[in-house]
């Protein structure tokens, strides 16, 4: 077993615990008008805004999880998630100039997924679980 580069862990575990968070975070905001208020400025309708930012929690945490354990396709799977999630926020976001931040993040993550440590550990530990395998 190859040794997982800190990188990789700082960005699991920021993935799971923010997940959990916002788990957390959406189930309370639904009872505070300031939220609700908010909510409202969004063009669609809010059970799918709830239900799109269930989903993401859920797909933090999963992709988090397995990332920790070494699977390649949680860096693609980021990637392309982020990517759909950027487009609906441009057209759905009510206040774009928040998208900054976590646009910054997000490219940041990307930078150490994909820098040559990371793919020699994601591509090793793939690599392994096949041989194992057979």
């Amino acid at each position: 077993m190859k040794k997982r580069p800190d990188s990789i862990s700082i960005i699991g575990w920021y993935m799971i615990v923010s997940a959990i968070f916002s788990f957390f975070s959406i189930a309370i905001s639904l009872y505070m008008p300031m939220s609700r208020e908010i909510l409202k400025m969004n063009p669609v309708p809010i059970p799918v805004q709830i239900l799109i930012g269930f989903l993401s929690a859920a797909f933090s945490l999963i992709t988090g999880f397995f990332m920790l354990k070494g699977k390649n396709w949680t860096r693609w799977f980021y990637l392309i998630w982020m990517s759909c999630s950027l487009i609906y926020s441009v057209f759905a976001s009510p206040m774009k100039f928040l998208l900054i931040p976590g646009l910054l993040i997000v490219i940041l993550i990307l930078y150490f997924l994909f820098r040559p440590t990371a793919s020699a550990y994601f591509l090793y530990e793939e690599d392994t679980n096949v041989s194992a395998g057979a």
